[in-house]
């Protein structure tokens, strides 16, 4: 055996410190313990992994020397050459090489899974093998492999949880390891909440001490939201850059993940706050348009129920699909009619929305301008006025947060019953000179019109009306407009319609 076992062993020998294989050792063997004959379904491995299952360190450098993207090439099983070797047990020296030329314990397989998520979860862990692990990285005097433990896979759970026993105490053996952890979690939480300190006042002094230690960008920082989702949130445009600048340098990127609780992007999030500049800034840095919340809302429905119709021409110009729907079959165009943002109906309309599109409910956008509620709930954020639109079976429109009801009466705009705001009634004369059909049924078979009569909205009832739509039509209940007008009181409604038929 060598004499140390950190130091690299020399080329003409393995780094299990043995002499190199015969050539006709069986090419499936391996020199690892636990190791599978095959890394992939048909046998093959990149040459990297190869390398590395050969224990050989000229391998393993010839292999890094002649591909460059060799440290992000991943096996069949999806795991990168530093996965690869921790879970097949390769020796220190092997995972040194690997380390010195750029793999990072932070990386992340396909699975979300750490380096340090396979070390930790090995059956028969070596607890010096795993300190070496964490105490190499060290880069900047941040201990950054020790923070490395505390990245979370897919599922949330963090690489240092795998040494843990049944009631969370360490695993035999585990203790020195799992001591020290915990004393650096206390500094792993800090950095989290110092990061999120820095970006929310933009302070770029601290966030660059902070990028300096190298920690993932996509740890949530806020709220499930990462420093990029909170930025784009708040838009901070200068913390956007030096993000974006950081990402990139380092090959993280952070662009296309949602947040935690809502799924949302940070270019969705800053389309919905109405940010130009952090559209733009995010849109140049390749953000995808099409990739959606945890409901299938697009940037483009956020920047359309929020009515910033520059910045929906802007995303549209970016190839962002115009009648993209969400979990509800509802579109931009539907968004935008309900919320009465007549300018970002037209951009939506000149860039070729179909207006007589229906949602899951068989409802058009000329519908959900004439069903918006006398009490319209504006929500402060994307989820509470994009996610939750619900129309019960009398036709009446609402928009609430998650919980269902506003948390306080001064986040409601009250509208006096039976005066529909001007705003919907162009809404409704856009889409209807855009050809909207007028007597569009829905899957209950009512109409814009009995909409309009179900809230009491006068002046949309007389656009429709003067557009030729029919008051005597009847739903799947044999309800008219009337019906609908008198039963929710609206007595001005009811004798409009009344009138038409004298």
């Amino acid at each position: 055996m060598h004499g140390n076992p950190f130091e690299p062993f020399p080329d003409d020998a393995n780094a299990s410190g043995h002499p190199a294989r015969p050539a006709t050792a069986s090419p499936s063997a391996s020199p690892y313990p636990g190791t599978p004959a095959s890394g992939t379904a048909n046998g093959s491995l990149p040459a990297l992994h190869a390398a590395i299952r050969s224990g050989k360190l000229s391998l393993i450098r010839q292999a890094l020397a002649s591909a460059p993207d060799a440290l992000r090439t991943c096996d069949g099983q999806g795991d990168p050459p530093l996965h690869y070797a921790v879970r097949s047990a390769a020796p220190i020296a092997v995972l040194a090489c690997l380390l010195e030329h750029g793999a990072r314990l932070d990386e992340r397989n396909m699975r979300g899974e750490t380096a340090l998520h396979i070390a930790f979860g090995q059956q028969h862990t070596d607890p010096a093998r795993l300190a070496w692990l964490l105490g190499h990285a060290d880069r900047k005097g941040d201990a950054g492999a020790w923070l490395a433990a505390f990245v979370p896979d897919a599922d949330g759970r963090y690489a240092y949880e795998h040494g843990l026993g049944p009631q969370r105490q360490p695993r035999p053996g585990m203790e020195p390891v799992m001591a020290a952890l915990q004393r650096q979690d206390g500094w792993y939480r800090a950095y989290l909440a110092n990061m999120a300190s820095a970006v929310s006042l933009g302070d770029l002094t601290e966030l660059a001490r902070l990028l300096s230690c190298e920690m993932p960008l996509d740890l949530a920082v806020q709220r499930g939201k990462t420093a990029l989702m909170v930025a784009a949130e708040l838009g901070h445009e200068a913390v956007v850059d030096m993000l974006l600048v950081h990402a990139d340098e380092h090959g993280m990127r952070q662009l296309n993940l949602g947040a935690a609780d809502s799924g949302d992007t940070a270019l969705m999030l800053a389309a919905f706050h109405g940010h130009v500049a952090v559209v733009e800034r995010l849109l140049a840095a390749s953000a995808a348009t099409e990739v959606p919340s945890q409901c299938g809302d697009t940037a483009l429905m956020a920047a359309a129920v929020a009515g910033h119709h520059d910045i929906v021409e802007r995303l549209l110009d970016a190839g962002a699909i115009v009648d993209s729907r969400n979990a509800l079959g509802r579109t931009a165009l539907m968004f935008a009619a309900v919320a009465g943002h007549q300018a970002t109906v037209d951009v939506l309309l000149r860039h070729g929305a179909a207006v007589d599109a229906k949602d899951g409910e068989g409802r058009t956008a000329l519908a959900f301008a004439a069903l918006h509620s006398a009490t319209l709930y504006s929500g402060s954020s994307l989820q509470e006025r994009v996610r939750a639109i619900r129309v019960d079976t009398m036709g009446s429109f609402a928009a609430f947060a998650r919980s269902g009801t506003p948390s306080s009466a001064n986040e409601r705009r009250r509208v006096p019953a039976g005066l529909a705001p001007g705003r919907h009634r162009d809404t409704a004369q856009t889409l209807l000179h855009h050809g909207a059909a007028v007597d569009a049924r829905d899957i209950r078979g009512a109409t814009a019109l009995m909409h309009a009569a179900g809230n009491g909205h006068i002046e949309i009832l007389a656009v429709l009306l003067g557009a030729g739509a029919h008051w005597e039509l009847r739903d799947n209940s044999g309800r008219t407009a009337l019906t609908y007008a008198t039963a929710a009181g609206h007595m001005h409604a009811a004798r409009v319609l009344k009138a038409c038929q004298g």
